[in-house]
């Protein structure tokens, strides 16, 4: 099994009962993050907890980025939480959890998915590129290279260039207005036509050559940021000429697929990332010349009302009846959920459904995986930076239970091949595992969150006598990241250091178990899980928030 990383963080998620004077930067020292991540596995299979898996501690900052398993703004139920952007930008899918599929779909498990609008990409004219504005025929070679290199582009380009130096790059310029500038390493930085006007990245285009169109021969299909957006460039496989281009409205990407996700004897197009802060992910279906939208962010939610899900006391009871998969399950809640929300009499007015699926090959097909996440609102928080008056904003939430269901498509219907309820607190001898502590903030023996660079420094066995200043350092396998003169990073990448509670990178899933009991986002055995607790400050209850 491959091992993953994990991490403490220091962020700047501020409970609404926090004086509004307080700065970020003050709540920064407030608020500690720990991780914890476990193992890697092969698509396809439901997730246990195994024996022997792997868990890494590292520990880092969120003065910039949001955990994806919280959600910012208002939220609805059909708001899927995302899993690692990500920074993650957080949280890309996970392709744990996803079921076995069996080999034949059931008839009698199949529902119409959600309705989703027919929209089409925008797109150029026949021929053209959106901009025509651009030279298309140096756009394209661009494009194409193989090799990003000086010498790859003097292949491409020819040898008749002006070289100049701009600050830490070398700039060389091309008389039809391509440039493109090496590092002092060799590696190339960026490259881009009309003296900057364009500016490409090479680990920001993507190509693939499939028979989209359906059109004698293959297409090659480019994506690649233009002015922050993705654009789809589509050439003729065999003369690289332009056939047509369009407008994705994704600004990041994470996934690129092309396969016959409907099982209806044609390619479709899957595309995974976010589009202005939110995550967008949709599968497209050609018409002729057109990128038609068959499925988005929303779809597959056709299945929620078949989950029910009820707090008695301090008890959930989950009532799944899905066709060919019914289930019923019970579970003991923790104390430690009700940290912000003890004034709510009605506790099943905080739990919600939120849907949200992936597309998952298995044997050479392809199946939708959907998991529907039972999430109770443990924490409302703002977001942002220090205001008068700091109203929450966001919402931290616990998913308490899951339904992950396996789809197999035929002529574009969803059918239901195999299916799995999960509840996170399933071993009652965890629920009195004492919450981590504030003073949790470090390593045994190591660094400490909010100490100097220097102290770290020296905390992590690292040589005083050596020591020059830089807000991110490495020492004897200990990443260490200081914002505004404090700490708020500490990654730890070997088994050099521990927890305050004796966690070592490698140690099993039982072992973080019974050291830091079930997580509070996330379950045991995911790549990244998180933790929270509640101490007293002033006379007001303040929150810990551990990833």
């Amino acid at each position: 099994m491959k091992g993953k990383q994990a991490s403490f963080r220091t962020g700047v998620l501020i409970p609404t009962s926090i004086p509004g004077h307080f700065s970020v930067f003050l709540l920064t020292a407030l608020l500690l993050i720990a991780s914890l991540a476990a193992c890697g596995r092969s698509p396809g299979t439901i997730p246990e907890n195994a024996a022997g898996s792997s868990v890494q501690a590292t520990a880092q900052s969120a003065d910039s980025q949001q955990s994806a398993s919280e959600t910012t703004g208002p939220q609805t139920s059909e708001s899927p939480t995302a899993a690692p952007q990500t920074d993650i930008p957080a949280p890309e899918p996970s392709d744990d959890g996803a079921p076995t599929p069996s080999t034949e779909p059931s008839s009698a498990s199949s529902a119409e998915p959600s309705p989703t609008p027919a929209v089409s990409l925008s797109k150029s004219q026949p021929g053209a590129i959106l901009d025509e504005s651009i030279d298309k025929a140096p756009l394209v070679r661009l494009l194409m290279m193989e090799d990003y290199s000086l010498k790859g582009f003097q292949a491409s380009f020819g040898t008749d260039l002006v070289q100049s130096a701009d600050g830490a790059y070398e700039m060389f310029s091309y008389p039809n207005g391509v440039y493109f500038e090496i590092m002092k390493d060799g590696t190339v930085a960026g490259f881009g036509m009309n003296n900057g006007a364009i500016t490409l990245y090479p680990d920001q285009i993507q190509r693939m050559k499939a028979d989209v169109f359906g059109n004698p021969g293959e297409e090659w299909l480019i994506l690649y940021e233009y002015d922050l957006y993705y654009r789809l460039l589509v050439l003729d496989g065999a003369t690289e000429s332009v056939l047509r281009e369009y407008e994705t409205g994704f600004l990041n990407l994470r996934e690129v697929q092309i396969g016959d996700f409907l099982r209806e004897g044609s390619l479709q197009l899957y595309i995974d990332g976010y589009a202005d802060g939110t995550e967008k992910r949709a599968v497209y279906r050609v018409v002729a010349d057109d990128f038609v939208q068959v499925f988005d962010i929303g779809s597959f939610s056709q299945y929620k009302d078949g989950i029910k899900a009820a707090i008695a006391g301090s008890q959930l009871n989950l009532d799944v009846q899905v066709a060919g998969y019914p289930e019923k399950k019970q579970s003991q809640l923790p104390e430690r959920i009700y940290y912000d929300n003890r004034g709510v009499a009605d506790k099943n007015s905080l739990l919600s459904i939120h849907p949200s699926w992936h597309l998952l090959e298995k044997d050479g097909m392809w199946f939708v995986n959907v998991r529907y996440s039972v999430d109770f609102d443990m924490l409302g928080y703002y977001w942002g930076p220090p205001m008068e008056n700091m109203e929450d904003n966001s919402m931290m939430l616990n998913d308490l239970a899951r339904v992950d269901l396996l789809l197999a498509m035929e002529n574009g219907v969803p059918k239901i091949v195999e299916g799995k309820t999960s509840i996170k607190y399933d071993n009652p001898t965890l629920l009195s595992v004492n919450p981590i502590g504030r003073e949790e903030g470090k390593l045994l023996n190591g660094p400490v969150l909010e100490s100097t660079m220097e102290e770290a420094f020296t905390a992590a066995g690292g040589d005083t006598g050596t020591f020059e200043y830089a807000e991110q350092l490495t020492v004897n396998g200990v990443s260490l990241f200081e914002f505004t003169g404090s700490i708020v990073d500490i990654t730890v990448l070997t088994k050099s250091h521990s927890t305050t509670r004796g966690m070592k990178v490698g140690d099993s899933i039982q072992t973080v178990e019974l050291l830091y009991g079930k997580p509070d986002v996330g379950f045991s055995g995911d790549e990244t899980v998180s933790y929270k607790s509640v101490y007293e400050y002033q006379g007001k209850p303040q929150v810990n928030y551990y990833r």
